[in-house]
């Protein structure tokens, strides 16, 4: 009978085992979602900001064309 207790043990601690790392996945899922989403959000703002930048170049090579005449 006292091998029944141990089997019961080992088994209790692998379903544990197995719940606990079935919800830390969950958990990491959710925040590399969450790190994916502002990721992407930077990189749209990034892009934003650079063709803001390139325009404003641009348009600074122009007034200095206009001032060298």
């Amino acid at each position: 009978m006292w091998y029944v207790a141990i089997l019961l043990v080992a088994f209790g601690t692998l379903i544990y085992a197995l719940y606990y790392n079935t919800r830390n996945y969950r958990q990491f899922k959710k925040v590399m979602t969450e790190s994916e989403r502002r990721m992407r959000e930077f990189d749209v703002e990034y892009e934003e900001v650079s063709a803001r930048i390139a325009e404003g170049r641009e348009g600074m090579k122009r007034r200095k064309r206009l001032y060298d005449r």
